[in-house]
């Protein structure tokens, strides 16, 4: 519906004329609510996306996806052994691939697996240590085919991101993640992501 009828500003106005609309996921409703199932110690993050200008993608509504991390693939934000404010590493390439390839704004599309990188980096740099805990600074930056529907049509998703990870070297842990789109462009229109980690216990 959201990619048909509930599409078009004139049943949307049509509606909004005589009725109340509530948009609602049914995994809001399951038994464990709606964050994904994760092993223990893993890292659970929600992603919104949408439309700045209403162009190139679908903009009526913002979308959600989850994005988990295990435990294994948390340890690659850690760095070097030793880190103090400067130190500088790239976010291993798996995992940045992993998190990049869900930015991209709400079409038809949306499997993954046929999102193809042209170029891809995600760095952390030390800002700050506190308490034991250091707060690195994440840039990076992404060129991606996104088919809007699903076969081959050129569009690319161009975009720069911008974040912090907060990590705790001694416990090997992640303890808050927040990545945004700072420049986000895809098939002549601006969107934007916001990705943060949640609390799932």
């Amino acid at each position: 519906m959201r990619a048909g009828p509930l599409s078009n500003g004139k049943v949307i106005a049509l509606l909004n004329q005589s009725f109340v609309p509530v948009y609602a996921v049914n995994e809001d409703y399951a038994p464990k609510g709606p964050a994904p199932a994760c092993e223990k110690d893993s890292l659970t993050l929600h992603l919104v996306a949408r439309s700045l200008d209403g162009r190139g993608a679908w903009s009526d509504f913002p979308v959600e996806d989850w994005i988990v991390l295990s435990r294994a693939e948390t340890q690659t934000f850690l760095g070097p052994k030793r880190i103090s404010p400067g130190t500088a590493w790239d976010i291993d390439r798996e995992i940045a691939t992993k998190l990049l390839t869900h930015f991209y704004p709400a079409t038809e599309n949306n499997d993954v697996t046929k999102n193809k990188f042209d170029r891809q980096s995600l760095q952390a740099t030390v800002v700050a240590i506190d308490g034991g805990v250091a707060r690195a600074r994440l840039e990076g930056s992404l060129k991606m085919e996104h088919w809007f529907y699903h076969k081959p049509d050129g569009r690319f998703v161009e975009a720069t991101v911008v974040g912090f990870v907060d990590l705790d070297p001694a416990r090997k842990q992640i303890r808050s993640l927040r990545l945004v789109t700072e420049e986000a462009r895809y098939s002549g229109g601006r969107f934007a992501i916001g990705l943060r980690s949640v609390d799932t216990e």
